[in-house]
């Protein structure tokens, strides 16, 4: 597979993103909903799972390259618990530092701080949040990331090309906390190639993201 593949997907991922964009912008301005909510908030997670979706529907080669990264086996061995506890603990200790301690990072991009803990306990919108956060988002992000961004470098050229220019757009593009996103998108690249398996990868980051939405909420 080669470039012109890849960046007609990517075309057609930022294509459909645009035009849900303006779309939603349109019905919102007319309506008086509040977009800027609705693109940094947990509204977001559920159309960009969904916009990932559809455009791997549009491309039979970069489907197959994230399809092939998909296998049950490591889920069998007890070594790949150990590897996503120590990927846990990494996360964990990564944002302390960076967040608590040094303060060189900010949490404002966490769930408290996108209205969870303004919501009734129980409610759509609350179901709604903790699946946008917890679940979806894991899932868009690693099949992006790790799944094509990743992938597509490593098979192209090799796994450092992957793993680094993967890992910097990961972590450019969460604003508040690039450089402990950055050795997120390291660590989940690198139990990705332990295991041979995206789906370790997708667990961690749902586990991580679970956590961050019950810890902040309670913030």
């Amino acid at each position: 597979m080669g470039w012109p593949q890849f960046l007609i997907f990517i075309g057609i991922y930022l294509g459909i993103s645009f035009t849900i964009g303006i779309v939603v912008g349109i019905i919102g301005a007319s309506n008086n909903i509040d977009i800027e909510q609705i693109f940094t908030g947990y509204q977001a997670g559920i159309i960009e799972f969904l916009v990932i979706m559809v455009a791997l529907m549009f491309q039979k080669k970069i489907r197959r390259l994230v399809w092939e990264s998909f296998s049950i086996s490591p889920l069998k061995e007890m070594k790949t618990y150990g590897f996503m506890l120590g990927g846990f603990l990494i996360f964990y200790l990564t944002q302390y530092i960076l967040i608590e301690l040094v303060a060189i990072e900010d949490a404002s991009q966490q769930p408290a701080d996108l209205g969870f803990n303004n919501l009734s306990g129980f409610s759509l919108e609350y179901i709604l949040f903790f699946v946008s956060i917890a679940l979806l988002v894991p899932l868009y992000e690693e099949v992006l990331y790790r799944g094509v961004l990743h992938r597509f470098l490593e098979v192209r050229y090799n796994f450092w090309v992957g793993i680094t220019i993967s890992s910097l757009v990961f972590g450019l593009l969460h604003i508040g906390f690039p450089i402990s996103a950055t050795i997120m998108g390291i660590v989940m690249v690198v139990l990705f190639k332990m295991t041979k398996s995206i789906i370790p990868s997708i667990l961690l980051h749902i586990l991580w993201n679970t956590f961050a939405v019950i810890v902040w909420s309670t913030m």
